[in-house]
C-alpha cells in the first residue's frame, strides 16, 4: 500500500502539489492528521528531490511510490522508484528523507 503514485515527470512538474496530496491521502487513510515535522519533510524535501531527479532522461518510464508500507509492518519507505534501465533490467531506489532542525 502506498499514498501516492505518480511519474517522476509529473512529479517534478509540481512537487508542492505532491506533498498536499500525499498529506491528504495520509489524512484520509489514518483519519487522523500528519505530524507537523512529517508535513515539513514533505514540504522542504519533495523540491529538492524534484530537482535532482528532473535531471533523468525518459523520466517518464520511472515511477515513485510515495509513502510506501512495507508489507507485514507499519514501517514506511518515503519514496521507491521503480522502472528499467537501457539493458530493461527492473530497478527500484528507496530514498529516506531526514528533515533536520538545526544545521551543524
Amino acid at each position: 500500500m502506498y499514498l501516492l503514485k505518480k511519474t517522476i515527470k509529473e512529479f517534478v512538474n509540481n512537487p508542492g502539489e505532491t506533498a498536499k496530496e500525499v498529506k491528504d491521502n495520509f489524512e484520509k487513510l489514518k483519519e487522523y492528521s500528519a505530524s507537523p515535522s512529517e508535513i515539513n519533510s514533505w514540504v522542504n524535501s519533495y523540491p529538492e528531490i524534484a530537482k535532482v531527479l528532473s535531471r533523468i532522461s525518459n523520466n517518464e518510464r520511472f515511477l515513485i511510490y510515495f509513502e510506501f508500507y512495507m508489507p507485514g509492518s507499519s514501517a514506511r519507505a518515503d519514496l521507491i522508484i521503480i522502472g528499467k534501465n537501457k539493458e530493461k533490467k527492473r530497478v527500484a531506489i528507496i530514498i529516506e528523507l531526514k528533515q533536520w532542525d538545526a544545521k551543524i
